[in-house]
């Protein structure tokens, strides 16, 4: 067995130990207020969009959150990340509605080209990016849908999470579940953005901010080393964010106070 199958593995288990999780990313000195957040906003029942799932770092964990009364609906269109994907989910196939996608989330319905440079499949892209990876870049061919469509076709009536990590396509897979966003119950979004990404693209972090406040009223919080942070859409990020501190918590006020007040409570909002 390879060291990177154990450490899969060991990742796999973990995620259905969050606390535990927890103590052994804070025991190595990394970063991982994400799963804190996680543990304070997702509660039984919910259902979670998963969108780009690589091999799971997330998606156990979410299944084990919202238990089985909760569904997760993972999505990873790169054919060797999604065979490795299912593989790690076996052991949580019962701890929620758990349903595995091979395919990507945009904002159209077809086929597209997904790239990926070196092996290293956590940065696959739908583009060629203007800052690659030394090495061989291989291309597959991969199924997009919209959130929107999949939702209707799956009769996801709510949906109380999306989380969105797909290396620069966030503002493609958000327009495509406008009208999830605009719902009269509206998803919280955990999503990853930087401009080094966004740039090939076209747009910058702050075009998919602006879409989000624009379009479904969302205010954003910056999850950095102390917590959660007020975040506008002109604000910045400090160079020294790349590349552990490039996630956004996105919440609708008026909707989400319940859940907000449960990171509160939790110590994780930080007052600039």
């Amino acid at each position: 067995m390879s060291l990177a199958t154990i450490k899969r593995s060991t990742r796999s288990w973990l995620s259905g130990h969050p606390r535990l999780l927890q103590a052994v990313f804070r025991t190595l000195g990394k970063p991982h207020k994400e799963i804190a957040v996680f543990r304070s906003l997702i509660r039984p029942g919910d259902t979670v969009l998963d969108i780009g799932a690589n091999t799971g770092q997330y998606t156990g964990l979410f299944c084990h959150l919202v238990g089985p009364e909760g569904s997760v609906h993972a999505f990873e269109p790169v054919p060797p990340t999604f065979s490795i994907l299912k593989k790690n989910l076996e052991r949580h196939s019962k701890e929620c509605r758990l349903v595995v996608n091979d395919r990507a989330l945009g904002d159209s319905e077809g086929t597209i080209k997904m790239f990926v440079s070196s092996g290293r499949f956590t940065e696959a892209s739908m583009v060629k990016h203007a800052l690659p990876l030394a090495g061989e870049t291989k291309e597959y061919d991969c199924r997009v849908t919209t959130a929107d469509r999949y939702a209707r076709e799956n009769d996801l009536r709510v949906v109380d999470l999306i989380k969105c990590d797909v290396e620069g396509a966030e503002l493609p897979a958000l327009k495509g579940a406008l009208g999830l966003l605009k719902s009269k119950h509206p998803p919280l979004i955990f999503l990853e953005a930087w401009d080094g990404w966004t740039a090939d693209f076209g747009y910058h972090p702050a075009d998919l901010f602006d879409f989000l406040k624009r379009e479904a009223g969302y205010e954003f919080y910056h999850v950095d080393r102390a917590g959660l942070r007020k975040f506008s859409v002109n604000d910045r990020l400090p160079p020294e964010a790349f590349p552990d501190f490039l996630n956004f918590l996105c919440i609708v006020p008026s909707f989400h106070k319940d859940r907000f007040l449960s990171l509160e409570r939790a110590g994780l909002v930080v007052l600039n």
